[in-house]
């Protein structure tokens, strides 16, 4: 069991909280520490005294919010002190004391939220509900003003409907309520939060469509809804999000096609709609998004070719678009994405050569084109992916001899080419890995 904080915890000095562990034991109960073993007969000067040396204390402690002071001094003082703790704190922060919580004006969404999603229930609801402020209250974040900026809630176990009275909350710049048990749809009022940069609800069970007015969200950064049952098309005002980082739509029901007015997300540097029912073709204007390091497209049901526009994308480092209808020839404009690290094309219906402008991506770690159509012989050109770890090609058609430049992949961990038509032989520069991939015979 751990240790208990100290009966008297200002008898210590600043080197001894440090060296004696007294900043976890002690956090959490300053105001009840203080009282311990003081007299009755304070006055305004010794409390004030107090209040200076407990804030001092309390910034060792990281417990960094004067309003919390207050309240935890407010919690144990004796009966008919109040006005004499009072009076000491606006002597010593030049002010009045705190306003309640329930003055708040954001004070109504956050009992809204706790009422609809069985707050009694969270793992963790430290001071909900309770006269203290609302800085204080567990996930919940405030600035200096006293508004609420951040609420914090993933993977406390919320379950129930996302009220709608959180979008009367006109400070706030972070909503994490992911990894719960969370069902319903998204709440339409959530488009209000006109200063939200980052909404996270993914990996609980809410369903319904991705409400439109969610593009009113000019400031947003970040929109992560992996992981639910959210169905219908993916609104094309998501478009609107001109600083939008990462949008990540994952693993849902989503279907309809690909809004081509996300190529107007300049700012976009991650883009993941895998695994869900999304049909059509590519939009070519997905190659107009300057910064983007990751597409991650596979998983649905897109058709026709890849755009070869998607060969703009001169940041892009991983391209994931298997598990897909697409059709036709790789594009030899991405032999041109020199910073690609992962091209990942399995499961389609690709056709015609591997193209050699392949061989131009010099930082490619994977290479996986496996269950297509592709015909013809393996480029010599591919032995310039000096660092390629993974190469799968099995389950195409294939043939020809294997050139004896793909010696040069001395990296490779991972060879998979069953499954083709290869002939001839192995020449010696092609390393033992060739021979139990493709069953052919050494060279004479």
């Amino acid at each position: 069991m751990a240790a208990e904080c100290p009966s008297n915890i200002w008898a210590h000095s600043h080197e001894e909280y440090l060296t004696k562990d007294l900043k976890e034991r002690c956090a959490r109960n300053l105001g009840e520490q203080f009282f311990f073993g003081m007299h009755e007969e304070v006055g305004p000067e010794t409390v004030a005294a107090a209040i200076r040396e407990l804030y001092d204390q309390a910034l060792l402690l990281e417990a960094t919010d004067a309003e919390a002071i207050y309240y935890a001094f407010l919690s144990n003082v004796s009966e008919g002190k109040e006005g004499a703790f009072q009076a000491a704190y606006s002597r010593y922060h030049g002010g009045p004391t705190p306003d309640p919580p329930s003055r708040s004006p954001e004070f109504p969404s956050l009992v809204a939220l706790y009422n609809a999603t069985s707050g009694e229930h969270w793992a963790h609801n430290r001071n909900w509900l309770s006269e203290a402020p609302l800085g204080a209250w567990h996930g919940v974040v405030t600035g200096e003003t006293g508004q609420v900026t951040r609420l914090l809630l993933s993977r406390e176990g919320l379950s129930g409907e996302i009220p709608p009275e959180l979008g009367n909350m006109p400070s706030l710049r972070l909503l994490d309520l992911g990894a719960n048990q969370l069902v319903g749809g998204i709440p339409l009022e959530l488009g209000k939060l006109s200063n939200l940069q980052q909404l996270w609800l993914g990996f609980n069970q809410l369903d319904g469509a991705i409400p439109s007015e969610l593009g009113k969200l000019a400031n947003l950064m970040h929109l992560y809804l992996a992981g639910n049952h959210l169905s219908g098309e993916i609104p094309p005002e998501l478009g609107n999000f001109v600083n939008l980082d990462s949008l990540n739509l994952e693993s849902n029901e989503l279907s309809g096609g690909i809004p081509p007015e996300l190529g107007n997300l300049a700012r976009l540097r991650s883009l993941t709609l895998a695994n869900n029912q999304l049909g059509g073709e590519i939009p070519a204007e997905l190659g107009n998004l300057p910064n983007l390091g990751s597409m991650g497209l596979h998983g649905n049901e897109l058709s026709g070719e890849i755009p070869p526009e998607l060969g703009n994308l001169a940041n892009l480092r991983t391209l994931s678009l298997g598990g897909n209808r697409l059709v036709g020839a790789i594009p030899p404009e991405l032999g041109e994405l020199t910073s690609l690290t992962q091209l990942l094309l399995n499961g389609n219906q690709l056709s015609g050569e591997i193209h050699p402008a392949l061989g131009n991506l010099s930082n490619l770690t994977s290479l996986e084109l496996a269950n297509n159509q592709l015909t013809g012989e393996i480029p010599a050109e591919l032995g310039n992916l000096t660092n390629l770890r993974v190469l799968v090609l099995e389950g195409n058609q294939l043939s020809g001899e294997i050139p004896s430049e793909l010696g040069n992949l001395t990296s490779l961990d991972a060879l998979m080419l069953d499954g083709n038509h290869f002939t001839g032989c192995l020449a010696p520069e092609l390393p033992k890995i060739w021979v139990k991939a493709t069953g052919l015979p050494r060279c004479e």
